[in-house]
């Protein structure tokens, strides 16, 4: 039995290779898998941060585990861990800060994620609500909501609304906004066969993490972070990709950071560097700038 489970996980993941490489944004003399992505920022003139994920995958080409860790400084690395079912659908997550994760399937989607208490009980943190195309739209959690809109059938989020209870007892308030735009080329992270959501990607511009969001088709090109004054949004930052491909494969980013006061004119303008690094299937070797 657990050898026909095992050549299940392997014609699954097979399968996968074969119709993603005939998709028609996907070249079919390569498949390529994300082996590090590398983010360096410049905070000032006479200052660099910068820090690197590496990727790690199992026999079956699903994505075992990342590695975040800081090429300079003493920070210490961030390290997680993915679990699978005998399908090869991702069904826990941990990583080395003590946080367990378990993943709540229902009509083959994952409808919420618990959490591990001190009580060694699994508790519900996240609910996620889909509209009639298979989308998420929205992730509940108990004192606050991300909602995702989009635009007519693409799978890109046109827009998120980071929703927070303001005030006790009245409802919830845009706390922030995000609106994207995008290329056309592939985003690494829809390699990993049956990854729905990311699973964790640190920010170093806006020092904040992205887990269990949904993940765009293709690549930010144009950022908008809008905050609420008065009941209006305006703009805050403003994120501008510049890329270069392998193909159809990012392999490196420039970004520009505009963050503004809407009190004052001034424009504070931040730079930084991404690189990205890929496993390929066709020849086993990286592609990379």
């Amino acid at each position: 039995m657990k050898k026909m489970t095992i050549a299940l996980l392997w014609m699954a993941a097979g399968s996968y290779l074969f119709v993603s490489c005939h998709k028609p944004d996907i070249p079919c003399k390569e498949y390529c898998q994300i082996k590090s992505i590398q983010d360096t920022y410049h905070p000032s003139p006479f200052s660099t941060t910068d820090r690197i994920t590496r990727y790690a995958y199992n026999n079956y080409h699903l994505l075992d585990s990342l590695t975040v860790r800081a090429v300079t400084g003493s920070e210490a690395p961030i390290n997680v861990k993915i679990t699978y079912n005998n399908q090869g659908k991702p069904v826990g997550l941990r990583d080395n800060q003590n946080r367990n994760y378990k993943f709540i399937y229902q009509s083959g989607r994952i409808v919420r994620i618990d959490l591990l208490g001190a009580d060694n009980q699994y508790h519900p943190l996240y609910t996620f609500i889909y509209d009639a195309q298979g989308r998420i739209i929205e992730r509940q959690a108990e004192s606050s909501a991300l909602r995702w809109e989009y635009e007519g059938a693409s799978v890109n989020p046109k827009r998120k609304l980071d929703m927070q209870f303001m005030r006790p007892g009245e409802p919830m308030e845009v706390y922030m906004a995000f609106e994207y735009e995008y290329d056309d080329k592939v985003n690494p992270m829809t390699t990993w066969p049956n990854m729905k959501l990311i699973p964790f990607y640190l920010d170093i511009v806006a020092q904040a993490g992205h887990q269990f969001e949904p993940i765009p088709q293709n690549n930010w090109t144009r950022l908008n972070v809008l905050l609420p004054l008065r009941g209006i949004l305006l703009p805050f930052r403003e994120y501008l990709y510049t890329y270069q491909y392998d193909d159809v494969y990012p392999v490196k980013y420039d970004l520009l950071l505009l963050t503004r006061n809407p009190f004052i004119s001034n424009v504070d303008t931040t730079r930084g560097t991404t690189i990205f690094t890929y496993n390929c299937a066709d020849n086993n070797t990286n592609s990379k700038l």
